[in-house]
């Protein structure tokens, strides 16, 4: 089968949770199939060999076209009347490369990542070039759950903004999602909002976010009786949910942990801090690291992971990693959200600065309780978030789809 991969990023290096997710599917598509990727070039997607492809993932997917900047893609928005992310990735250089891809290529299935991506199929060149050809949306979070919850956080033209994009995401549903054959969702609360904006002949099928537990030393069972008093969050520090989760944490959460546990570190660790995540660090406690080569010394000396996120939408990646790296993890309901998990047995859930402090504490006192989260967290992600698991069975669906369809 040959397959013609769209993405607004390229997914190398697979350094933050989109891009994992995007790689993740076309290094299980090569396992069976041909795949030629298209996406939007970004600098960060150049190797640090001299340019040459990390993986036949790397090139496997062209890079053509830029996104427009910040400024440029608000004030599109505004004109246009589209959502902000489909203003970004809107490219007259991208379409042209998309229309020579399409006219001299002979696909099966179009597999397309994120909802903004699907506007270009609208173009009818290319629908008379794909004809019956089966189209794929892996849409990644909700677009319309990663704006509600800035409607009632920030400053007041942060909530307007996040209103308008809301509007937006319903007007673009409507317009593009009959181009899909199915939709895949990252929880079973996205696939329920897409399944009502869906034509109802269009399946959407649970894919959640996953980890390869290849990439994670497991050290877990050692971690129990560790004396460690190191806090660990992970992620890119230039989007918003991370950096209001961080500051949260730092400003709310950590001094009444340092009350109670005197030692207490708190390290962010992930790619491009800004300067109001770097005014983080000045703080006792806080040490801000930037990004990173390799995760699993941070992953080695932390006791717990914490993910205090009260914005954005989906399933975030940096809670299964911490379980495949055997950290026990303490959450909100929105870091946990679209995750088969239970409180008190594979995680801390906690949505107060009080509450979630306690959760900290409890686990950097006892080693046992520590032990206990590590070794069900451990074997969840083993059994229901590999990678290899989630899209080998994707892929087999999408495979019984287009059987049937032919």
């Amino acid at each position: 089968m040959k397959v013609l991969m769209l993405s607004p990023v390229h997914p190398c290096p697979p350094d933050r949770g989109s891009k994992i997710r995007i790689y993740q599917s076309v290094h299980r598509l090569l396992q069976c199939h041909e795949v030629q990727g298209l996406s939007f070039a970004d600098p960060s997607s150049v190797s640090k060999n001299g340019g040459q492809p990390e993986s036949p993932v790397c090139s496997a997917v062209q890079a053509v076209g830029r996104a427009r900047s910040q400024v440029k893609a608000t004030i599109w928005s505004l004109w246009s009347r589209i959502p902000y992310r489909s203003a970004k990735f809107q490219d007259p250089v991208f379409q042209t490369h998309l229309r020579k891809i399409v006219r001299t290529g002979e696909f099966d299935l179009v597999w397309v990542h994120f909802l903004n991506m699907l506007p270009f199929l609208q173009d009818s060149t290319l629908r008379r070039e794909l004809g019956e050809t089966t189209v794929i949306l892996d849409q990644h979070n909700d677009m319309e759950r990663f704006w509600a919850p800035n409607k009632g956080h920030g400053t007041y033209l942060k909530r307007m903004w996040a209103q308008w994009n809301i509007r937006q995401v319903r007007q673009l549903r409507e317009k593009v999602l009959h181009l899909c054959d199915a939709i895949l969702s990252v929880s079973e609360e996205d696939a329920k909002r897409t399944r009502e904006a869906a034509p109802s002949d269009v399946p959407v099928w649970v894919v959640p976010n996953g980890v390869d537990l290849s990439q994670f030393a497991f050290g877990g069972l050692s971690k129990g009786g560790s004396q460690s008093d190191h806090i660990l969050f992970v992620g890119s520090m230039d989007v918003e949910m991370n950096i209001d989760a961080v500051t949260w944490f730092a400003q709310e959460i950590l001094p009444q942990i340092r009350e109670r546990v005197s030692d207490a570190t708190f390290d962010i660790v992930g790619r491009s801090p800004t300067s109001e995540v770097q005014a983080l660090g000045r703080r006792d406690g806080v040490h801000v690291t930037g990004r990173v080569d390799d995760l699993q010394p941070y992953y080695d000396r932390a006791s717990v992971a914490v993910v205090p996120s009260r914005l954005g939408g989906g399933t975030k990646l940096k809670v299964p990693e911490a379980m495949a790296a055997g950290v026990p993890v303490v959450a909100t309901s929105t870091g946990a959200q679209g995750l088969d998990v239970e409180d008190g047995k594979h995680l801390l859930i906690a949505n107060k600065a009080e509450t979630f402090a306690n959760a900290v504490v409890s686990l950097l006192k006892d080693p046992e309780h520590r032990l206990l989260l590590i070794k069900t967290a451990r074997d969840l992600v083993e059994t229901r978030y590999s990678w290899s698991g989630i899209y080998d069975d994707a892929i087999a669906r999408v495979e019984a789809l287009m059987s049937r369809v032919n």
